[in-house]
């Protein structure tokens, strides 16, 4: 195991922290933690090792102080408010893209009646585009009038977090082809 910066960053090992029955003490409150997976075949003196993603931050348990070192922790899930940004319109295509700021690590869907559906994975903390593009009925609407409105679903769910939607209606306009 490993304790890391709240980002997930500059990770040092926690001392005895060599197996599945771990529990944070008030050292890691505030911080991430990863775990840090190493074999060894010593037949051809070969050492591996895999770290997976960072937690959620350690979150002080009920009755520790946090500050006098006493107490334990406990790792708090990854917050899940996606916060929808700004879209963006592609006239000449029909198509649109969706800015989706993201609070960490995970995987963002957009569904809807209509819509092409779109995946993205966000690696980290930021901004992701998901695209917006029409199918069935409503493709031939925008391709026959010039625009469509679609109702849209957008999930978000942080790597070891709850899953959060949100809808949100846009407008897809198309400029005629001559």
């Amino acid at each position: 195991m490993a304790v890391c910066d709240p980002g997930g960053g500059k990770c040092s090992p926690i001392a005895g922290a060599t197996g599945p029955g771990f529990t944070p003490d008030a050292a890691q409150v505030g911080r991430t933690v990863r775990v840090v997976d190493i074999a060894s075949d010593p037949s051809i003196a070969k050492v591996s090792s895999s770290t997976s993603p960072a937690t959620g931050l350690v979150a002080a348990s009920a009755g520790s102080s946090g500050s006098s070192g006493a107490g334990g922790g406990s790792i708090a899930k990854p917050s899940n408010a996606a916060v929808l940004g700004k879209f963006t319109r592609n006239r000449k295509r029909g198509t649109g893209a969706l800015l989706v700021s993201v609070p960490s690590a995970g995987t963002l869907t957009l569904t809807g009646k209509g819509v092409k559906k779109a995946t993205a994975r966000a690696a980290a903390p930021g901004k992701v585009r998901l695209r917006v593009q029409a199918t069935g009925k409503a493709k031939k609407r925008l391709n026959a009038k010039g625009r469509v409105k679609v109702a849209l679903t957008i999930t978000f769910q942080p790597t070891g977090g709850d899953t959060a939607s949100q809808s949100r209606t846009l407008s897809l306009r198309r400029i005629p082809a001559r």
